[in-house]
């Protein structure tokens, strides 16, 4: 392509930067010493508080705080969230945010969209055993490799005697399950109550 030709050009005397999502670049469009990544993560929590206080001077500390949690540090979620929220709107996530979300959500196959749905029934957190006994079946490799790669979820690098995963953020959690088919949400709650009371019974709470 043209901008692969010209960051590989020796002679053109030019400084290229461009931004990506990590699974929109392809294998091999650079060899490592011909670039330099610069990865970015989520924002620091005592940093990121500052966006909404700004953008919503009348929100409470609470509020600013509600929303760090639920953008999970994504500076393009905390400003549509702290924008919704001066706005003095009532709903609970903002159209446009919303559509953000999905949007990136029907870039994924079917099979990962369906994968992220099962997980956002259990919650923000979820192991591979949940993930298996949600789904009936345990979850491809190829398909957790492809929402990893997206951004929708991370593995966690704590050791554990099983894998566990969570969402980039809350945002991410609602929309995967919001869209998901109900007839599917209402088989996938229920197994994942048939594993509590397998799992926890002293916990009815948890259960219900």
């Amino acid at each position: 392509s043209f901008f692969r030709d010209l960051a590989r050009s020796r002679s053109a005397g030019v400084c290229l930067v461009a931004t990506a999502r990590t699974n929109e670049l392809s294998a091999g469009w650079l060899a490592p010493e011909e670039h330099r990544e610069i990865v970015l993560g989520p924002l620091e929590p005592q940093l990121a508080v500052e966006l909404p206080r700004a953008i919503a001077p009348s929100a409470s500390s609470e509020v600013c705080e509600e929303l760090v949690r639920r953008s999970g540090g994504n500076p393009l979620f905390l400003i549509v969230l702290a924008r919704w929220v001066g706005s003095g709107a009532t709903s609970d996530m903002p159209p446009r945010l919303e559509q953000l979300v999905y949007e990136r959500l029907q870039r994924l196959g079917a099979a990962a969209r369906g994968l992220l749905g099962a997980a956002a029934t259990i919650g923000p957190t979820f192991s591979h055993r949940e993930l298996e006994a949600v789904l009936g079946s345990a979850p491809s490799p190829t398909i957790l490799d492809e929402i990893e790669r997206s951004g929708f979820v991370s593995e966690s690098t704590e050791s554990s005697s099983d894998r566990v995963f969570s969402f980039a953020n809350a945002v991410l959690v609602d929309v995967a399950y919001e869209f998901s088919m109900l007839r599917e949400r209402r088989l996938w709650h229920e197994r994942y109550a048939h594993l509590l009371a397998t799992t926890r019974p002293e916990e009815p709470d948890a259960v219900a």
